[in-house]
């Protein structure tokens, strides 16, 4: 055999190794430690958020239900107050 050849199998083979443990590392965790979310700070300045919710109610004429803070449901013919 030549030595082209030989290079050219050799090159195929360490190919094959190289993505066959990169497939493995990669499906038993990665093989590098993962750094834990950065922690949140909160300030004086920046009190913690309460959760959004908001009354509904039902729209007669398009049955959509529509925030009591929204002043109409986006129709033309919307009843509600403006």
């Amino acid at each position: 055999m030549g030595l082209l050849l030989k290079i050219a199998i050799f090159a195929v083979v360490a190919y094959g190794v190289w993505k066959t443990v990169r497939r493995w590392t990669a499906i038993l965790g990665g093989g590098q430690a993962k750094a834990p979310p950065p922690e949140r700070r909160e300030t004086s300045a920046q009190a913690p958020r309460k959760p959004v919710v908001e009354e509904m109610r039902l729209c007669p004429v398009c049955a959509a239900h529509v925030s009591i803070a929204a002043a109409k449901c986006g129709r033309s013919d919307c009843p509600q107050p403006a």
